[in-house]
């Protein structure tokens, strides 16, 4: 049986609330997981700890829910989108985009920070108005050096 289309079942973007910490964990390792297979398991470990010990303190988060189903959700810091996650169980059905603009619209987003060995997210960005303003080749991260890409919308 097909899964039917986000836009026809009832949804919400709403400020998440500290008891969703569990969830927004879970969609994150597993997005992690499907597009960020580039991550050791102690990467994976590490991040998934930090995320749980940070308690998003320094980030505008909000969820997307589906019924009553957390199934994605941003983070924005300052302007800048620094977690956008989904259930890869909902991925490719319009919920990254309805973030996004919702990101844009609600929260004043202009510019985004994301790994710059995430080929997939980026493509998106792009392929939604984003353009490359600037990138770091060793940004600390969990007392690791990534590089990250920051990008800003072009309209």
């Amino acid at each position: 049986m097909d899964e039917p289309e986000v836009n026809t079942m009832a949804y919400a973007i709403i400020e998440a609330r500290q008891n969703d910490l569990f969830a927004l964990s879970c969609i994150w390792e597993a997005s992690a997981r499907m597009f960020q297979n580039y991550l050791s398991e102690t990467e994976f470990e590490t991040r998934r700890n930090e995320i749980l010990e940070s308690n998003f303190k320094d980030l505008t988060l909000r969820v997307y829910k589906i019924e009553e189903e957390i199934v994605g959700f941003i983070g924005v810091q300052s302007g800048c989108l620094v977690k956008h996650y989904m259930s890869p169980k909902y991925h490719g059905r319009g919920i990254g985009k309805a973030l996004l603009a919702y990101a844009i619209g609600e929260l004043g987003v202009v510019d985004i920070r994301v790994d710059e060995k995430n080929k997939t997210a980026i493509d998106f960005y792009l392929c939604h108005g984003f353009r490359e303003k600037s990138r770091t080749d060793a940004e600390r991260y969990a007392d690791e050096e990534a590089g990250i890409l920051y990008l800003t919308f072009a309209g």
